[in-house]
């Protein structure tokens, strides 16, 4: 476990932290789309384990009414779900973990620590935290045998869909010359308004830059949308990634 996860989250972060050694060849991604296997090929060194899951630092901004800097902490285990817990490093702290285990999604936000801003529909929080755990899942590319995958509009854009619990989540994604991951996009249920009503809308990340960590490229640097690729986007985070670890 990294340093700092908050003590009422470790028994949840525990049970996504893998108790098996990887496997220690990665399936070849034969018979996929051109651009999905130029996608693992330039985010999988070859001979790395087959890592199940990844936790990571995360710096940046969040969007809450104003924008706020944060600290975060974020476990993905690739079949299992994933936490992500921020804190606010300015001003008044606010807190927020947004979880998706055991087939259960949560969103907490306190302000001061102590005094809840927000709290919604279960079944809603379960939609919208499953659609961030799917889109969460592309940081494990060793996890590609997992999913299916169709052709894209373009030689450099493909569709990946990810199943999770009894629903599944088709996401484009698109990449350089490269393979290296320029943007995924879905339509994710959420709230693009913060006080308006849950709707599905495009969601979507921009990765700016990355960096390899374990023999595993994600981006280092990125910035996450509601109404992605639209007039109206609208920019929730923009963070950059000070630490990943592999298992």
């Amino acid at each position: 476990m990294i340093a700092g996860v908050p003590v009422l989250l470790r028994p949840d972060w525990e049970k996504l932290v893998p108790s098996d050694d990887p496997e220690q060849v990665m399936p070849t991604p034969d018979g996929l789309p051109k651009a999905a296997r130029r996608w693992i090929s330039a985010s999988v060194d070859p001979n790395t384990p087959h890592w199940q899951s990844v936790q990571m630092v995360t710096r940046g901004e969040l969007r809450y009414g104003d924008w706020h800097e944060f600290l975060a902490r974020e476990i993905v285990n690739v079949d299992k779900g994933f936490i992500w817990a921020g804190l606010s490093t300015k001003g008044v702290p606010l807190r927020i973990v947004d979880q998706y285990t055991e087939g259960v999604g949560n969103l907490r936000l306190r302000l001061a620590g102590v005094v809840p801003i927000r709290w919604q529909d279960p079944d809603q929080l379960s939609e919208s935290a499953a659609g961030r755990f799917a889109l969460e899942s592309l940081l494990l590319p060793t996890g590609w045998d997992r999913w299916t995958f169709t052709e894209g509009s373009t030689e450099n854009e493909f569709t990946v869909t990810i199943p999770v619990g009894d629903r599944s989540f088709d996401i484009t994604v698109t990449t350089d010359e490269d393979g290296h991951l320029l943007t995924a996009s879905m339509l994710r249920f959420g709230w693009p308004e913060e006080k308006g009503p849950g709707v599905e809308a495009p969601f979507g990340v921009r990765a700016e830059s990355w960096s390899r960590w374990n023999g595993i490229l994600i981006p280092e640097k990125y910035t996450a949308s509601w109404w992605f690729g639209s007039a109206g986007e609208r920019e929730l985070l923009r963070a950059s990634v000070s630490l990943a670890t592999f298992a």
